[in-house]
């Protein structure tokens, strides 16, 4: 069984608490009257933190580092396709060494 990339996981981690944070934020303050772009400037922001770990991810692959981390820059739609284009190489990698 191959290695699970480390920065990968987390990446993966940090992805779904941004998305599902981001959408109760939105959700608490739209309850409340109050407008939800601080929200989505937030999880934009924690998105770089995200693009991070994906440029590592890459770059331990021996992918194209700049490019997946540009990609993941556009906040979690970029990050979203790096993630899964990533993971499904590990997983394609993965099951050549069975």
């Amino acid at each position: 069984m191959s290695q699970r990339e480390p920065n990968l996981s987390i990446a993966g981690r940090l992805l779904f608490f941004e998305v599902v944070l981001g959408i109760v934020l939105m959700f608490v303050l739209g309850q409340f009257g109050l407008p939800g772009e601080p929200v989505l400037v937030g999880v934009w922001l924690f998105n770089l933190i995200t693009a991070t770990y994906l440029f590592k991810a890459a770059k331990a692959q021996g992918k194209s580092a700049v490019f997946y981390g540009l990609v993941s820059v556009f906040g979690p739609p970029g990050s979203l396709f790096s993630f899964f284009r990533l993971h499904s190489n590990a997983v394609w990698a993965g099951l050549g060494k069975v």
